[in-house]
Order: C-alpha cells, then structure tokens, then sequence
C-alpha cells in the first residue's frame, strides 16, 4: 500500500473527527474530550499486541524518544485549547497551516530528510491553501491573524503549537526507526493517555460525569484517532515526513466541503479557492 494512499486514508480519518469534534463542543468539556479521545483509543490499539509479531524488537532510544514526543504533543494539546478558548477560531486556526512549512526547516535539522523542488512547491501551496480556507472574514483581510497576534494571545499560543507539531512529527520519525508502526502507535497513545489525564482532571473534574453520558460518540473518536495514527505512522515510515502531514493536512478540504454542502456554512466560494490550491499543492507532492 502507498504511503500517499495511507496520508490520503490519514485525512480522511481527520476529517471525521473532525465532524464529531463539532457535536461533542457542547456537550463535553474539551479537556475531556482529549483526554477521552486518547483513553478511548486503548480499546482498539491494545488488544492489537496479541498479533503475532506485534512486539518488535526495540532499538536503543525508542523509549525516550516516545515518552519525549508523547510530552511534547501534551504540552501542544494544553497550548492548543487555551488558545481556541482566548481568542477567535478565524484568527487561531490559520496558523496551523504553517506545520508543513516549519517541518521543510526542522527535518533537515533533526533527521537529515530534505525535499525534492516539487515537494517543497506543494507544501507550500498546500500551506498557503490552507490559510486562504480557514480565513473565515474577508473584511478582516489575509493578515488579520498575524496582526492578531501583536494584541491577542490566541494566534501566538497557536502558532507555538504549529512549531511543536513540526518538532513531533519528526520525534515520530526518529521512534518508527527503532520499532514498528503498529508498536509506536500503541506506545505513544497509551503514553498519552495517561499524560493528559491529571490536565483533564484539574481543569474539568466537575464535568467528569460528560465522560460515561457519552461514552459512545468518544468511543467513535477513540476508533477513528487509533486508525488515523496508524495509518499515518505507517507512512511516515516510508516517506518524507513533510509529505505525509502536507496530505494530511487536507483533511481540511473535507472539512470545508461538509461544511458547505451538509450543514450550509457561508464562505464557500473563498473555501472552494483555499481547497483548490491545496489540491494542486498534493498533485505536486505525488509528482516529486
């Protein structure tokens, strides 16, 4: 199976999160809703180690390597909900889009991978993409979430959040080359887990109770987060890492359209032109 396959299966797996992301706003605290998302993860990812060679050999590193990145993505999940808490979606979500772009900068650095011209044109056709489809304002103008950032903590936290991931992503990489896929998804989910726990704990004890009310839908979560990861890990293992969070990245395209055609959202015509130029940014990764 391709890894652009397996990206392309990443985003998809994304993208209904995503959607399910959107029912639980209101009903669980996002706290617990991360929280849940890892620990509902568990049912499906551990019994995969009764698989007949599910447990690798490990090469000297792994473990620090996953109890460094499982750290590093709790602390990115922590700045990830104070910022959509202290300020707009419009002016946060954008500086994700930069991911991709950080990561042409941070793998060389950390792991020696380097793009083709064609790859690094597609990333950033796929970061720019990205911006253009979360801008939710036009009055705002293109730059309101950089101007944001002089007098709102949301795109600042956001941003660090964006250069996190980028560093992650490439601990994922340094993990999948001392163990299997299967393995790394398993340790750095279950690692997760109880990482996020004393977070939801703290800030949401009162509401603890959302977690048995809607066992079902962070069930669905869990399932779909355990595949995504799976399916992500297993193409990072084959190819550039800036390739495989670039496709993943077009889980938003999905985002847009079911927001669009499903629930009515306004803005489609300025999202339509952000998935597009995303769309060209993957056909030219598949080329590179």
């Amino acid at each position: 199976m391709s890894w652009f396959f397996l990206a392309i299966l990443t985003a998809v797996a994304e993208a209904a999160k995503d959607i399910l992301g959107k029912q639980t706003h209101q009903r669980i605290d996002p706290w617990l809703t991360v929280w849940g998302m890892y620990l509902f993860s568990l049912p499906t990812l551990l019994p995969l180690l009764l698989i007949p060679g599910a447990i690798p050999p490990l090469r000297d590193g792994f473990w620090p390597t996953v109890i460094g990145g499982a750290l590093l993505n709790t602390v990115a999940m922590f700045l990830y909900i104070h910022a959509l808490r202290r300020s707009d979606l419009s002016l946060t979500i954008p500086m994700l889009a930069f991911s991709p772009l950080l990561l042409l900068l941070t793998s060389p650095l950390m792991i020696g991978e380097t793009s083709s011209r064609t790859g690094m044109a597609g990333i950033v056709l796929i970061v720019v993409g990205s911006y253009v489809l979360n801008l939710r304002s036009r009055a705002a103008g293109a730059w309101a979430p950089f101007r944001a950032m002089l007098h709102t903590p949301g795109p600042r936290l956001m941003l660090m959040v964006a250069i996190l991931w980028s560093i992650g992503a490439n601990l994922d990489k340094m993990a999948l080359t001392r163990a299997s896929p299967l393995f790394y998804s398993i340790a750095v989910y279950t690692l997760m887990a109880l990482f996020t726990a004393p977070a939801a704990l703290f800030f949401a004890l009162p509401r603890l109770r959302d977690i048995p009310r809607n066992y079902k839908i962070l069930a669905l979560l869990g399932t779909l987060n355990s595949f995504s990861l799976i399916c992500q890990m297993t193409a990072t293992a084959v190819t550039l890492v800036p390739y495989v969070i670039a496709v993943k990245r077009t889980n938003i395209v999905l985002g847009v359209l079911w927001g669009g055609l499903i629930l009515r959202e306004p803005g489609m015509t300025e999202r339509l032109t952000g998935a597009a130029i995303m769309l060209a940014g993957v056909i030219l990764i598949t080329l590179a």
